[in-house]
């Protein structure tokens, strides 16, 4: 089983091969490959940007050798091509891998550091929030601040956004036979 992605301006295009003992790569800086049972993390996640969702997946080998594959493929400058149902497959296919020939393998979903960004967005949005509503009712709220009232109501049609980014965030272990489907595109490519 093959997959091939770009996944930013500094790469090339990789073409990642599962073969029976590991993970083969090459692109036009060359060729490695990854034994299974040297993969010493896995982890999934997902984030958005370039104008959709974008899934991920990390290896890092026990050398410290690193891998990234992810669900949308870059074209050109700002430019993407969603391959999230080859991407799907793919990692359906390492997971089982994964599973059965790297048994000492850490494999984890989300991210620490997204959840940390989406936070502080919440507390951002929080405190203008706060200003927001003090300027206005110190001013009484008149239609002069149709922009408070407009910062207002992105704050509240934001903050659904927000709180499911932050729920879903921070690192979580889970079993490679039991991937979490929000991480695996299980729910979205059947």
């Amino acid at each position: 089983m093959h997959y091939e992605v770009r996944n930013s301006l500094i790469d090339r295009t990789t073409r990642y091969s599962l073969e029976q003992d590991g993970i083969s790569f090459s692109s036009g800086r060359g060729t490695g490959h990854l034994a299974y049972k040297d993969i010493a993390r896995l982890n999934l996640s997902s984030f958005s940007g370039g104008g959709g969702e974008t899934l991920q997946c990390r290896l890092a080998a026990v050398d410290g050798a690193r891998l990234t594959l992810r669900s949308r493929h870059l074209l050109a400058f700002g430019k993407f091509e969603d391959r999230t149902g080859a991407y799907v497959a793919f990692l359906r296919e390492l997971l089982r891998q994964v599973a059965d020939k790297a048994p000492n393998a850490r494999c984890s979903g989300g991210g620490t550091a997204l959840a940390a960004v989406w936070i502080a967005v919440a507390a951002i949005l929080a405190l203008g929030l706060v200003v927001a509503l003090f300027v206005m009712f110190d001013t009484g709220g008149n239609r002069a601040d149709l922009g408070l009232w407009g910062f207002v109501a992105f704050c509240v049609v934001a903050a659904p956004f927000v709180a499911s980014r932050i729920k879903h965030g921070g690192t979580r272990r889970f079993d490679p036979a039991d991937p979490p489907a929000r991480l695996t595109g299980s729910d979205i490519v059947a």
